[in-house]
């Protein structure tokens, strides 16, 4: 599981990484008096290459890292494998 956690993050990363860092775009914010007058706006534009290879891999490491967590939850450990007792030092530490 740990090997599938590792690929989906670095995938995820990547992704993110192209997708963001080849954008031309704005982010505003707007405050009010009231918390019913405050909004967001982020507006992301990404041309080309960078979509065809961004966002096949976000989407990859997103479901990847769906998979992890679903094994990490349910896939626990096997029946009837027994794990062997962690070893035990024989002698003190010596100075």
């Amino acid at each position: 599981m740990k090997p599938l956690l590792l690929v989906s993050v670095v995938c995820l990363a990547v992704g993110l990484g192209v997708v963001f860092g080849y954008c031309h775009g704005t982010t505003g914010v707007t405050l009010g008096d009231s918390l019913a007058s405050v909004s967001v706006h982020i507006d992301i534009t990404t041309n080309g290459v960078p979509v065809l290879v961004g966002l096949p891999l976000t989407f990859v490491g997103a479901l990847l890292l769906f998979i992890a967590w679903i094994l990490a939850i349910f896939g626990g450990r096997r029946r009837g494998v027994v794990e062997p007792a962690p070893r035990r030092r024989g002698e003190p530490f010596q100075e």
